[in-house]
């Protein structure tokens, strides 16, 4: 009986390993794509791509926006920390400012398609994340997006984009 459980425990030990490896991998070869994309931008510290949250900065300085719009990232959790605990207010105030976020991140990705000459509508398979199911591929037809923009050498940074998609009235 002792040895059947250690040998189930061992099972899941080792798929945990290797399960963490792999994520490390995919971690470091994700950093990596993006890092290419900030060199080809020619933004200073591309390998910023490398630390979590770190490559929001050159994100920014790639689509020519301040680099204080990282706040948008941190202001829906603590809105969920401070004002959760007052009931629905709090809650429906969290779940407004994530929309609201995702709603920006939308519009900066469709900026950032636009700065390397891409199609705005490949968004749409940003959109398919946030779908169950249809994400696991959504997030493959991603990544493929963004190894095709990192190693092909005819998709170009262009640093004179139009980096105002509604126009000059709206400036996020």
């Amino acid at each position: 009986m002792m040895g059947e459980i250690g040998a189930v425990l061992g099972l899941f030990a080792g798929l945990a390993i290797v399960g963490a490896l792999l994520g490390i991998v995919f971690y470091v070869f994700v950093g990596y794509v993006w890092f290419r994309l900030f060199k080809k931008s020619g933004v200073p510290m591309p390998w910023l791509a490398f630390i979590p949250y770190g490559g929001l900065w050159p994100f920014f300085w790639t689509i020519k926006k301040s680099t204080w719009n990282v706040l948008w990232f941190i202001v829906p959790s603590l809105m969920g920390m401070l004002f959760f605990k007052g009931g629905a207010p709090g809650g429906f105030l969290a779940v407004f400012f994530e929309l609201l976020v995702i709603i920006i991140t939308l519009y900066w990705c469709t900026l950032f398609l636009r700065a390397y000459g891409m199609n705005p509508w490949w968004l749409v398979a940003l959109i398919g994340l946030v779908i169950p199911v249809l994400n696991v591929f959504a997030g493959i037809v991603v990544i493929v997006l963004l190894l095709y923009m990192s190693f092909n050498s005819n998709v170009i940074y262009h640093p004179n984009f139009n980096n105002n998609i509604f126009g000059n009235s709206v400036h996020l």
